[in-house]
């Protein structure tokens, strides 16, 4: 069964207030279905980039993973630097979409 899977690489800045936007494009260029979004904490020196992939298994979704960071880095063309962190987990799940007859009720 396909499920989707959210993974987020974090590795250190460059200090370029534009890397994030160079980043953001190069992914969008590469790879658009994985929804790509960059983010960056200049006060802690990091960029983060999350994207979603459609894999069988968590394994399988680092494989996918790892090629869409991989294409949408290279297309960046920034230099490797050290990764911070890599974390997998599994999308959030719609729960009215597993329930469409279930109202929602105010907070």
């Amino acid at each position: 069964m396909t499920m989707e899977s959210i993974l987020t690489l974090t590795f250190e800045h460059s200090g370029d207030e534009a890397e994030a936007d160079v980043i953001l494009d190069a992914f969008l260029s590469a790879h658009p279905e994985a929804s790509p979004v960059v983010g960056e904490d200049l006060a802690e020196g990091t960029i983060d980039i999350t994207i979603s992939v459609q894999a069988d298994d968590p394994y399988a979704a680092a494989e996918v993973g790892r090629t869409v960071l991989t294409d949408g880095l290279n297309m960046s063309g920034i230099e490797p630097r050290p990764i911070v962190s890599i974390k997998i987990e599994p999308a959030e799940q719609d729960d009215q979409a597993e329930h469409p007859d279930r109202e929602l009720e105010p907070a």
